[in-house]
């Protein structure tokens, strides 16, 4: 008996975390105020370890006890409800995530995928440790924040026109520059992706939270090359500078196209192709795709669409993009052997937590990015990657 009460208080358990860590996912894809956000993310997880406290200062033996320690929430029964719903979520949602996570995975768009690591800090004469915060999770073994993941990824996207076929993309996200980690760590990110020779280069948002690091913009994100344009959008960390035009027109200055809320074509050779920004819900508003024409000298126009987060996969559909990049997720930072990551700020949960997806007729590539606000990551290195698009009629 005492076997089962600890099976089933363990699989209770289980299914409380899943529930408060899936809500406190989906506030940080909502567009709120980040004193709220952040009291609320706060309250979420003091959840996750005050309401197993409670319960069990009178529930040890008996697991539909309900006790005194549940008087606060009424007499209607609620520990023993929640208790069964806990019960259900362990049995159903951890089974679920675990083969989702790897159905998700088996994508025929993806035919290939080369990858290399590289140890900035080693390669550096010290590593680029900017605070007495990062310096301390630095000693977390096996922490990657300094272990830049390369991927040399190919594509292949069904509408895509036979002049398009080869076009390079290199995808850079959730740079956050917060001076945690010192600059000398992203010029040799912009260093590695420079050597990827991509014909664009994507930025799906997040650059800087910190104003004191926009000097840093000129000699990393001003250095960045590719054939025909660098374009970035704004994230949700991108809120907190004051001076928005200010960031724009340095970026601008810095050779970088903003993409924004609009869209554009751009000529890639003898032929053409829409670019977009979505910067939702942090910004307002959705680029207008009514009076972008589908067609030119008869040849349909291929899409590609920068959005933030990956959320925005249904409007991406809906207004027929071919290929949509995204960041935001930071893979979850932490992901745990087989399970992988179990946060992710997205109102889908951990679904699109990294990788490449196909929601026909888009093909969508979330990366891990390149930093993060918290200096920690555990199986989960930072991405940077180059996309080469094949077209299905070669």
């Amino acid at each position: 008996m005492i076997l089962l009460n600890l099976a089933l208080a363990t699989l209770a358990f289980l299914g409380h975390c899943i529930s408060w860590i899936a809500i406190n996912n989906r506030l940080h894809a909502l567009a709120i105020p980040g004193p709220i956000r952040k009291a609320a993310s706060l309250l979420s997880l003091l959840l996750i370890g005050l309401l197993p406290i409670l319960y069990l200062t009178d529930t040890v033996n008996n697991p539909f006890k309900t006790g005194r320690a549940w008087t606060a929430f009424g007499e209607a029964q609620f520990g023993s409800i929640y208790l069964i719903y806990t019960w259900m979520m362990g049995c159903i949602t951890l089974p679920w995530a675990v083969w989702h996570r790897y159905y998700l995975q088996l994508n025929p768009q993806l035919t290939s995928n080369r990858s290399v690591h590289i140890d900035i800090a080693q390669r550096l004469d010290s590593p680029p440790i900017g605070t007495a915060r990062t310096r301390i999770l630095s000693w977390i073994p096996a922490n990657q924040i300094f272990h830049l993941s390369i991927h040399e990824k190919v594509l292949k996207i069904p509408r895509l026109p036979l002049q398009l076929d080869g076009l390079t993309i290199v995808h850079l996200s959730d740079l956050h520059f917060t001076g945690n980690i010192q600059k000398t760590y992203f010029n040799e990110v912009v260093r590695e992706a420079n050597a990827l020779a991509g014909d664009i280069v994507a930025i799906t948002g997040d650059l800087i939270d910190n104003p004191e690091c926009m000097d840093w913009l000129p000699e990393t994100l001003g250095h960045l090359n590719s054939r025909y344009g660098t374009y970035f959008i704004f994230g949700n960390h991108d809120v907190q500078i004051p001076d928005k035009d200010l960031l724009v027109d340095t970026l601008k200055q810095c050779g970088l196209n903003p993409i924004g809320g609009c869209w554009k074509i751009i000529k890639i050779g003898e032929s053409h192709m829409v670019i977009a920004g979505n910067q939702l819900p942090w910004f307002q508003p959705a680029p207008s795709m009514e009076d972008c024409p589908s067609e030119q000298s008869g040849n349909r126009l291929f899409r590609l669409l920068l959005s933030h987060s990956p959320d925005q996969i249904h409007w991406a559909k809906q207004h027929d993009f071919d290929v949509m990049l995204a960041g935001h997720t930071h893979g979850g930072q932490i992901r745990f052997p087989v399970v992988g990551p179990i946060t992710c700020p997205s109102r889908m949960g951990v679904k699109y937590a990294s990788g490449v997806f196909f929601e026909p007729p888009t093909v969508m590539h979330v990366t891990r990015g390149i930093s993060g606000v918290q200096p920690i990551r555990l199986n989960c290195p930072p991405e940077l990657t180059k996309l080469t698009l094949r077209s299905e009629q070669r």
